[in-house]
């Protein structure tokens, strides 16, 4: 397990070559030492037993080491939290850092408040908060309990205090799932299979208010049901998936709204930015452009310069173009792999994406005029129609999608 912190830990890139591990075990030493983390010296095996803990493991480290007196804060991160993430660490030492507190702690929501707690007295059931315990849950504030990740402190308090308690102690909140703290035969079985799901390549759909969501998540687990496919709720957490699908129905600016209200995007442009695949899906796709015209003028994600505007068709063509049409892909691609050339694809739309640079026209649709249907620059695509309703078809585009 001590692995994966490590890898955590050099992955959040703030230390440098100042990474030390403390222990006693040999077979740990040589793990470490491989990795490249600063382990030349074994702890006194006393430590790892009754009435020890880590306070005594980092007062003994400091104590020991002499060079550690130039250090001001120190971050501890424990092995027996394996799904701990670099993301973690940055925003912890960020938080520590522009907050001057002395001490921060890692915690997690209980499973069960709290405040419902029991106690049993002279046989008989008593709760331990009387004037809560009738309240309801949804009435109740939301509490917490150490995790066992993380802790960081400054240097001085702690040699002057011996406690990572003070009344200016912050908390770093870390979701359930990544607060497994190793401690049984249980708890290592249960991380066993976190740690195995987490190894699985993780896509993550965008739910920003407008789309259809749980019908391109259906269609993902349907074509591979042990990929890792979740909803990001949060613009914060778009960067713990590998691949991301912005869907969208409905009208763009009240899409673009939604977007800016919630810090979509910029969290978006900078997932982009890195390099992340990105597929927008109908109003998604159209999303990634400059502008569009529809009900007025309204700004895109710019992703891929061109603009969104209405079809302008003979008079016996329907507005809007709802049905099965044939795409045809102008040059090969990945997102094309062995799909059918001229397949028909499930459309609903009124407006459609006009690219500034025809070169970013992967494919193209015929109704009335011909339209473009499907986008591609470099990590950045998107689709006209819906590949979740468009059967095999369809599934093989989000399977060429999920395999880039």
């Amino acid at each position: 397990m001590v692995q994966y912190v490590i890898e955590a830990a050099k992955e959040a890139q703030l230390f440098g070559a100042e990474i030390y591990l403390s222990t006693e075990s040999q077979e740990i030493q040589k793990t470490a030492l491989s990795l490249g983390i600063n382990a030349n010296e074994l702890r006194p095996a006393a430590l790892s037993k009754d009435p020890y803990g880590i306070k005594d493991v980092l007062f003994d480290f400091l104590n020991r080491n002499s060079f550690t007196e130039e250090w001001y804060t120190i971050v501890i991160l424990l092995p027996t939290s394996p799904l701990l993430t670099s993301e973690d660490i940055q925003k912890a030492v960020k938080e520590f850092e522009s907050l001057e507190n002395s001490t921060l702690l890692s915690v997690t929501e209980t499973d069960h408040n709290a405040y419902r707690s029991l106690e049993i007295k002279n046989e008989c059931i008593a709760p331990i908060f009387p004037q809560k315990i009738k309240k309801r849950t949804q009435e109740l504030s939301p509490t917490y309990r150490i995790n066992g990740a993380m802790i960081i402190i400054d240097r001085v308090h702690f040699l002057e205090h011996k406690d990572f308690f003070s009344p200016d102690t912050l908390a770093y909140v870390m979701p359930k799932e990544r607060s497994i703290d190793v401690d049984t035969a249980f708890d290592f079985a249960l991380a066993e299979i976190l740690l195995k799901n987490k190894s699985k390549m993780k896509i993550g759909i965008v739910d920003y208010g407008l789309g259809n969501i749980q019908s391109v998540k259906n269609a993902i687990l349907f074509h591979a049901p042990d990929i890792n496919v979740d909803l990001v709720h949060k613009p914060d957490e778009s960067n713990q998936f590998d691949k991301l699908i912005l869907p969208g129905v409905g009208a763009f600016g009240d899409a673009m709204k939604l977007i800016n209200e919630k810090g979509w995007n910029d969290a978006i442009r900078e997932e982009a930015k890195k390099g992340k695949y990105i597929l927008g899906i109908c109003l998604g796709m159209q999303l990634l452009s400059s502008i569009s015209y529809e009900f007025g003028e309204h700004k895109g994600l710019n992703l891929i310069a061109g603009e969104v505007i209405k079809f302008d068709l003979p008079s016996h063509y329907m507005i809007p173009h709802i049905g099965w049409n044939n795409v045809h892909f102008n040059y090969s691609h990945p997102l094309a792999m062995d799909v059918e050339q001229d397949a028909d694809f499930y459309f609903v739309h009124s407006y459609h994406f006009k690219c500034d640079d025809p070169q970013y026209a992967l494919a193209s649709t015929s109704y009335g005029n011909t339209f473009t249907s499907v986008v591609a620059k470099e990590n950045i695509m998107g689709v006209q129609f819906h590949p979740e309703k468009s059967q095999g078809v369809g599934l093989k585009l989000i399977s060429n999608f999920i395999e880039l």
